[in-house]
């Protein structure tokens, strides 16, 4: 989340993904965004999903991918499902 406010959503999403069994944490820090997308990069996290007031509103997330950057807007549902696919891919 970019700001304590939308930590409910990020909640949320939060326990979406882990119904699917996809490993997820949240950053919840009170920290600028920029410093926890650097922290991210610098961890190897290699995927992030930023949240704020336009995700809230939209029900969706944006998502960040480690080699890739930004990718933009997605509904939940749709991300659960292309990563659930990845993982697919590399379990095979």
């Amino acid at each position: 989340p970019i700001s304590d406010k939308f930590n409910d959503y990020a909640q949320s999403v939060y326990d979406q993904l882990k119904q699917h069994n996809i490993r997820v944490k949240i950053d919840s820090r009170s920290e600028k965004m920029g410093a926890k997308i650097r922290l991210a990069e610098i961890n190897k996290i290699p995927i992030m999903i930023i949240l704020g007031e336009q995700e809230v509103n939209n029900q969706s997330i944006s998502v960040r991918r480690k080699f890739s950057g930004d990718l933009g807007s997605l509904k939940l549902d749709n991300f659960i499902n292309s990563i659930e696919e990845e993982i697919k891919k590399r379990l095979v």
